[in-house]
């Protein structure tokens, strides 16, 4: 597991022990050699709006793993009750997650070669160009995969942050749970969930004023679009 031959063969291994499983005896093809995926299959990077938001390197990759994180969310996978294929999956989230980031800076050098400033001109001198670890980074659960480090009251725990919508009285109007660790990002979302019950419940009216702590003043720019 220390490096991606030695990875891509337990994985290859597992798979196929999995599939012999699940095929039966007559049925069962050979294993073959698994091919490497494609680093840069699938993301798509919006340069105008990466670079309006001032991030540099960190905000192409912000924004391949926050399309990583969409296609789970819209395929999940099932986690199994063997601790093997938890085991594989947990491996495989971490492959994903460094091919993600490859294709981000990849993405991102080939912008600083290639793009230019507002004013027609070629961009300065290149950056440092980036080496992609030989291990993947990061931390999975095997129990739950979904989860992500969440600073907590004491040091940072594996989990969710929960995110809830209360009226003037803390009735709870809306509640969601997400892998995002910064509050900042869900402002969005959980009041666009909370105006959507709203239309359920047939309320045709929209929150006048709303309030939230400073986690969240980075996304204030979208209360307006939100409840507007």
């Amino acid at each position: 597991m220390r490096t991606r031959e030695g990875r891509a063969e337990f994985f290859r291994q597992a798979r196929g022990r999995r599939a012999a499983a699940e095929t039966p005896e007559d049925q069962q093809p050979e294993l073959a050699p698994e091919s490497a995926p494609a680093e840069e299959d699938g993301f798509e990077f919006n340069t105008e709006r990466i670079v309006a938001r001032h991030q540099g390197r960190q905000g192409w990759t912000r924004e391949a793993h926050r399309q990583l994180e969409q296609r789970r969310w819209e395929q999940p996978d099932r986690v199994s009750r063997a601790r093997e294929d938890r085991l594989l999956l947990a491996g495989e989230r971490l492959e994903a997650e460094r091919d993600a980031q490859v294709a981000a800076n990849r993405a991102y050098e080939d912008y600083r070669q290639n793009g230019r400033d507002k004013h027609g001109r070629k961009l300065g001198r290149r950056p440092k160009e980036w080496v992609a670890p030989e291990v993947p980074e990061g931390v999975v659960s095997v129990t739950d995969p979904d989860t992500q480090r969440m600073k907590a009251n004491h040091g940072y725990v594996q989990g969710y942050n929960a995110q809830a919508v209360v009226d003037e009285g803390q009735i709870v109007l809306e509640a969601e749970i997400t892998n995002t660790p910064a509050d900042f990002s869900n402002l969005n979302p959980i009041l666009t969930a909370a105006i959507g019950e709203f239309e359920q419940a047939g309320i045709t009216g929209r929150p006048e004023l709303a309030l939230a702590d400073a986690g969240y003043w980075r996304a204030s720019r979208f209360l307006c679009r939100a409840v507007g």
